[in-house]
């Protein structure tokens, strides 16, 4: 499915069907042409959101046993 990414199975795969109708076949071939645009296009799309977040992000302090902190106890 093109919106999950995954296809749900059944616990047994129907054989796949044949069609004579040439316009059926042209569909099928259009739709998964789109179903690879599709994946292709999310797959730059997580890479990139991912560059711009790395860039604004700011490596988390280490801390080592015997180190000091302040600890919020309002909770």
């Amino acid at each position: 499915m093109l919106d999950t990414g995954w296809n749900p199975h059944m616990g047994f795969e129907p054989r796949p069907l044949t069609s004579n109708n040439e316009m059926a076949n042209e569909f099928f071939e259009r739709m998964k042409l789109v179903q690879e645009e599709a994946k292709a296009a999310l797959a730059k799309a997580k890479d990139d959101i991912a560059w711009y977040y790395d860039q604004r992000r700011i490596p988390a302090l280490e801390y080592k046993p015997g180190d000091r902190v302040y600890l919020d106890a309002s909770v």
